[in-house]
């Protein structure tokens, strides 16, 4: 039994070390998202991102002895990703975007992650990203064509794990500035080659016969 657990252990490090995306989806999410769901009250309490409990909680507390603990932000539950995970949280009154991106840094540190990145998605709410390791470090092609057009071409990988997608048809011209190694010639060959790539061929109906 001793032996198969070194082999386990063995082999789970050169998995986390060859294939990071498998290492997360088999042990990574599962043990991040068990921290971020027990943890998340406290986390949020601890990096000032609750509001005092609603006078209708508060009552309802004295009257049973208690303190009403202050809330935190809703959230959704932690969806995997090929980096990481995702939840969406609801703003509470009097809480703005920037509170959040503030104390992104400090959510790294409390849930044992590479990078934490929150984003506005409409009026009121709040898209949190965990990373679970540097995507930078080793970039793979992706494996999904994230074309939606002729024009429209997935170009490079952001470090929150998700594509920056360059779309001609909505702004069809651009200016590339950079120091020298930056990474120019490497983003004009990308888009060249995914530019001239042919589309698929698009399938014509058959004739209909007796």
């Amino acid at each position: 039994m001793l032996v198969l657990c070194l082999l386990a252990v063995v082999g789970l490090l050169v998995l986390r070390r060859r294939v990071p995306a498998v290492f997360w989806w088999l042990v990574g999410y599962p043990f991040v998202a068990l921290r971020v769901l027990t943890t998340y009250r406290a986390t949020m309490d601890a990096c000032g991102l609750t509001v005092p409990a609603s006078a209708v909680r508060r009552a309802t507390a004295r009257m049973i002895g208690r303190e009403a603990a202050p809330v935190p932000p809703r959230r959704s539950f932690p969806r995997p990703t090929g980096a990481g995970l995702v939840m969406r949280l609801r703003m509470a009154t009097g809480q703005a975007p920037e509170d959040f991106m503030a104390s992104a840094d400090r959510l790294r540190h409390a849930w044992v992650a590479h990078a934490v990145h929150i984003r506005p998605t409409k009026p009121g709410w709040l898209e949190l990203r965990l990373i679970g390791w540097d995507v930078l470090e080793d970039v793979q092609p992706s494996r999904r064509r994230q074309k939606s057009g002729p024009l429209c071409v997935p170009l490079a990988l952001r470090d929150d794990g998700r594509w920056h997608v360059r779309d001609f048809r909505a702004v069809p011209h651009e200016l590339i500035l950079g120091a020298t190694q930056s990474g120019k010639s490497v983003y004009l060959r990308n888009l060249l080659s995914e530019v001239a790539a042919p589309a698929a061929p698009v399938p014509t109906a058959r004739p209909l016969t007796e």
